[in-house]
């Protein structure tokens, strides 16, 4: 019987059905507040102070940790990840080929990229680069994306948001192609 290598977040638990064949069930651990960990839901309004400093919702602080990863998005936003989803995203990176744009994507994430530590308060320092990358000013969105956090500018992300109205059916339709 093959097995896929499963992400350490899951846990296997093995029964034998009344017909004696062995069944594998795949359930997720939860964290102390029944989430999953390493999954980012929802957002909040923050804002930086003159330091480059953001409070981190107390509703992401137990997953993320003291210290993660901070690196450019692909749209106007920074991406926050674990250490740990970070490593999983950096050997995939790391694998591409330097030709054929290879190159150019680990430029692109692992230049601008930082780790940094929570303070005793749950505060982060957002490095100057990466904070005018993503226009970062004073009032910012935090927002889950399952496996990231992403961190927007108030009016960019609005204006991200009135850019993709139209995209529930879009998505309804992509989601479809897969089977979802």
């Amino acid at each position: 019987m093959k097995v896929a290598r499963l992400p350490t977040k899951w846990c296997k638990s093995k029964q034998k059905s009344h017909f004696g064949v062995e069944l594998v069930a795949l359930s997720q651990k939860t964290n102390r507040k029944g989430i999953f960990p390493g999954m980012f839901y929802g957002q909040a309004k923050h804002s930086i102070d003159a330091k480059g400093r953001v409070i981190l919702p107390s509703k992401y602080r137990e997953d993320l940790g003291e210290s993660f990863f901070v690196l450019r998005g692909f749209e106007k936003c920074l991406f926050v990840y674990t250490k740990e989803d970070y490593r999983e995203l950096e050997a995939k990176i790391k694998a591409l080929p330097i030709s054929n744009d290879g190159g150019r994507i680990q430029r692109y994430i692992f230049n601008y990229t930082e780790l940094v530590t929570t303070d005793k308060q749950g505060r982060f320092v957002i490095p100057p680069g990466l904070r005018e990358f993503a226009g970062l000013n004073k009032d910012i969105i935090i927002a889950g994306a399952s496996s990231r956090i992403e961190i927007w500018d108030v009016e960019e992300y609005e204006k991200y948001e009135k850019q993709t109205e139209d995209e529930p059916q879009k998505l309804s339709e992509i989601l479809n192609i897969f089977g979802i």
